[in-house]
C-alpha cells in the first residue's frame, strides 16, 4: 500500500510529453497512452525519485491553495492509480 513517506519514481519505459497544462504519457510496451490534466501533470512532474509523497503534497498545497488533507487523499489516490497501471515504481522513504 502506498504511504506518504514512499518515494515514487517514473517507470523508465514511460515517455512523457507536455502539451500546455497537460501531460501525455506513452507506454510503448503496452501500446497505451494516458493524458493527465493540469494537476495530474504537475504531480507527475514532481515525481522525481527524490521527493516523498508528503513532499509532493506540500508543493500541491502551496501551488493550488488546497487543504492538506484533501490534497493528500487525492495525491495518494492518483499515485496509487498510476502505480496500478504500471507507470510508477516506489522505493521506501527514509
Amino acid at each position: 500500500m502506498l504511504r506518504v513517506d514512499d518515494v515514487p519514481l517514473h517507470v523508465p519505459a514511460v515517455t512523457t510529453t507536455l502539451s500546455g497544462n497537460e501531460a501525455v504519457l506513452v507506454l510503448p510496451a503496452l501500446g497505451q497512452i494516458k493524458v493527465l490534466n493540469e494537476v495530474g501533470a504537475r504531480v507527475w512532474q514532481l515525481v522525481d525519485g527524490l521527493r516523498s509523497v508528503s513532499d509532493i503534497v506540500s508543493v500541491i498545497c502551496d501551488e493550488y491553495e488546497v487543504q492538506r488533507e484533501s490534497a493528500a487523499a487525492d495525491t495518494l489516490s492518483f499515485l496509487t492509480e498510476l502505480q496500478g497501471k504500471g507507470l510508477l515504481l516506489l522505493k521506501a522513504g527514509d
